[in-house]
């Protein structure tokens, strides 16, 4: 199953394989996941900054680069099994430290895989584990 919100990425994916595409989760409302793998639009992007057409979903984060991911961030737990991880990109031109609150503060497991620093920016490999749901405890027979 894939999601975006590029109409170009949408058509290239329906082209290479069945999926269901929408905008982030709206199609998949009561879906739940072992993994959501999101490489999220996360630069910062003024008004004036913007592409025309739909390369620009793939690329604007709004004015501080967290539009997409704040929403992502919003609603991707209710769409996770109980140890369902996120496996996300990140960087520091949104806040890397605060994507990483966010998620702690959810109750996620955070780990970061890899980090990378390219020109003007560091780029973080993510892992969000949510907890584990215990089981009932059951009461052994006398």
């Amino acid at each position: 199953m894939g999601v975006d919100a590029n109409p170009d990425a949408v058509f290239a994916s329906r082209r290479n394989a069945e999926n269901n595409i929408s905008d982030m989760f709206y199609a998949i409302s009561s879906s739940k996941f072992d993994w959501v793998i999101f490489n999220l639009p996360y630069l910062p992007t003024e008004r004036s900054e913007k592409i025309k057409g739909a390369l620009n979903l793939a690329v604007d984060g709004g004015l501080d680069g967290r539009k997409v991911i704040d929403r992502f961030l919003g609603l991707v737990k209710e769409h996770l099994n109980p140890g369902g991880k996120i496996l996300m990109l990140d960087s520091s031109l949104d806040n890397t430290d605060a994507t990483i609150y966010k998620l702690v503060k959810m109750g996620m497991e955070v780990k970061v895989l890899q980090k990378l620093s390219v020109f003007f920016e560091t780029l973080c490999v993510l892992e969000a584990t949510a907890q584990q749901t215990q089981e009932p405890h059951k009461q052994q027979e006398p």
